[in-house]
């Protein structure tokens, strides 16, 4: 469990939907929709790592509606937005568990019947994936499904300033920019800018700093044993 001093998205979490849902407006929901389509939902319930705002949980519950979800989102700030979510649809209000725990970490049942992980798994180095991938493996049936989202670089690398969101909201202008640079071979460190401009002039900006672990499908191919789907370059599932 994460408290508020420790979290890491507690003056940000308002943004991550400006950042993100265009992604899944435009890609995300369909990829995962169809990553989705042939779970076998009497299996089990199905898992959301990392659980965020709730994107990927609202989508993994209408793509499987009579499945149970088990959500976890270790910031307390990004669970207020998944909560939020959940309490104003009435169809995932008696379907959805939300637990502050990381996906490493949590209590599952015996049995699930798919998995997703979206903008989370590179938070994990190698034994907290080694420990997620135990856990996990032990639970699904053939033909269950890992979902996963991947970062676009599988190798720590220089990445120069980049705008990579800008909305409108009422009358103000909200931009998103990152940068990043390698900490070590496989781990990179992010900053991200988020400013709120309001008649030309900016109002706030706040700053954000995270590590991300780099690898691609082939090496999570490695570590699960597992045959890897790529549906995007960065959206893959794995399958038991």
């Amino acid at each position: 469990m994460m408290d508020d001093s420790t979290d890491a998205y507690l003056h940000v979490a308002e943004f991550y939907d400006l950042l993100s849902q265009p992604h899944w407006d435009h890609i995300a929901t369909e990829m995962l929709t169809k990553a989705l389509a042939d779970v076998d939902p009497s299996i089990g319930p199905a898992l959301d790592m990392g659980a965020g705002t709730g994107q990927a949980t609202e989508v993994l519950a209408e793509a499987l509606p009579d499945t149970q979800v088990i959500a976890t989102e270790p910031s307390p700030a990004m669970r207020i937005a998944l909560t939020s979510r959940v309490v104003h649809n009435s169809d995932l209000q008696p379907r959805i568990t939300i637990l502050p725990d990381r996906a490493q970490d949590v209590a599952l049942p015996d049995r699930l019947c798919a998995v997703v992980g979206f903008g989370m798994i590179g938070y994990l180095d190698g034994a907290a994936r080694a420990k997620l991938w135990g856990r996990l493996l032990d639970r699904l049936r053939p033909g269950a499904p890992i979902v996963l989202e991947l970062m676009a670089l599988s190798t720590a690398q220089q990445m120069a300033p980049a705008r990579i969101a800008r909305r409108t909201i009422g009358e103000q202008e909200y931009d998103v920019w990152m940068r990043g640079e390698p900490a070590t071979p496989d781990l990179m460190r992010y900053a991200s800018t988020f400013t709120v401009s309001r008649h030309g002039r900016v109002v706030r900006r706040l700053q954000l700093e995270q590590e991300w672990y780099t690898f691609g499908a082939e090496q999570l191919e490695r570590e699960t044993g597992l045959p890897v789907r790529k549906l995007t370059n960065e959206i893959i599932v794995l399958t038991r």
